[in-house]
């Protein structure tokens, strides 16, 4: 919050501060599913979204 603490007054500091937190922890905790899935639709082979047992699998291979 580099900058804003000289122009807001504390308190609203400390909201814009825990609103930032609640946002991080809940892009840290959904974000990672819907991003998987949108990369899913956005991968084609031959035409067509592949299936999410195939990203699944293309994923294992990247693991090792």
């Amino acid at each position: 919050m580099t900058g804003l603490g000289n122009r807001l007054p504390k308190e609203q500091l400390d909201a814009c501060q825990t609103s930032a937190d609640l946002m991080y922890s809940g892009t840290l905790a959904l974000g990672c599913a819907a991003y998987r899935e949108a990369q899913r639709h956005a991968c084609h082979c031959n035409g067509r979204t592949i299936t999410k047992k195939e990203m699944e699998e293309v994923e294992r291979e990247e693991e090792l």
